[in-house]
């Protein structure tokens, strides 16, 4: 039986709630969830008549921006964890340091849709970076050249280095705009 208590702070609101989940990880049951101390019943939604609601909806995505445990940690039942969550088109790039300078201004789902959206290639090469693979030289070139393309230059100079261009890179891949 896991039992995680998520405290949720909303980046850029003022909003937080404390959220409970408990599950039996290696059981096919439903998650015991409460909310402020209390529990949160479990509502059915008709599927067909809420779709038809929701049309032209945005929907809502928030990204895990930082937690008070480590990520992949092992908690006890009952382990508080404190997340707070963001929207990715909120998110600057200048969050996350070593990211190349000119970009910092960029947020992480701008950077995503401007680079990474319709580009598998290049999504490619910043997920086999991001296991610890060495990037091969081609795969430099190549970054460097679809950088060029969208008129980011991707020099040896510190900041504007690959290094630098693929930090950000992997954090609009992270957050996934």
């Amino acid at each position: 039986m896991a039992n995680l208590i998520f405290n949720q702070a909303f980046a850029f609101q003022a909003k937080t709630q404390e959220l409970l989940i408990e599950t039996d990880v290696n059981a096919a049951q439903r998650a015991n969830i409460v909310r402020d101390g209390k529990p949160v019943a479990q509502i059915l939604v008709n599927q067909d008549k809420i779709s038809g609601v929701l049309v032209g909806y945005r929907p809502l995505v928030s990204r895990v921006v930082t937690q008070s445990i480590v990520p992949g940690t092992p908690v006890s039942r009952g382990t508080a964890i404190n997340l707070v969550l963001a929207e990715a088109t909120r998110i600057p790039l200048s969050v996350v340091d070593g990211i190349y300078a000119a970009l910092q201004q960029e947020t992480m789902a701008s950077l995503y849709t401007r680079f990474l959206a319709d580009d598998a290639e290049l999504k490619n090469i910043v997920a086999n970076a991001a296991i610890g693979a060495p990037t091969p030289a081609a795969d430099v070139a190549t970054v460097q050249r679809k950088a060029a393309a969208k008129g980011v230059q991707v020099t040896d100079t510190a900041g504007q280095d690959f290094a630098a261009f693929m930090t950000g890179l992997q954090a609009a891949y992270t957050f996934n705009g």
